[in-house]
């Protein structure tokens, strides 16, 4: 049996956004140095999937219900694509770019759902 691994690369909207054209000088590396590192820890993967996923919140309303169910759906959905398309592959080592929101919960689906494949995280 293949083992497959799949690099889990992840992208806040601010982070997109410098990927635009931008002048190139010495200064802007400068001034955008290392950002989005504090993105690759979990506490702040796991703060990050909290107030996405409708549950930071004190009281609970229907909204928010409604808003967790389509939330863990969506990520459902997502970590089912991406487990068919990388164990369909023929290539030991995939990436795979998401949302940094998306992260604990792709990553608790893919496990429970594809034991074989192996996920790394950036930055770990």
């Amino acid at each position: 049996m293949k083992l497959h691994t799949i690099f889990m690369c992840h992208l806040l909207l601010s982070e997109i956004l410098l990927c635009l054209p931008i002048k190139r000088t010495a200064i802007v590396p400068a001034i955008f140095r290392g950002l989005g590192k504090h993105t690759n820890k979990r506490k702040s993967l796991e703060q990050l999937h909290m107030s996405s996923s409708f549950t930071y919140v004190t009281v609970k309303t229907e909204g928010c219900t409604e808003g967790e169910r389509y939330w863990n759906e969506r990520n459902m959905r997502m970590a089912r694509n991406i487990g068919e398309q990388v164990m369909d592959s023929d290539s030991e080592r995939n990436i795979v770019i998401v949302g940094a929101s998306h992260v604990i919960d792709l990553e608790k689906e893919l496990q429970t759902n594809y034991p074989d494949l192996k996920i790394v995280l950036a930055g770990e």
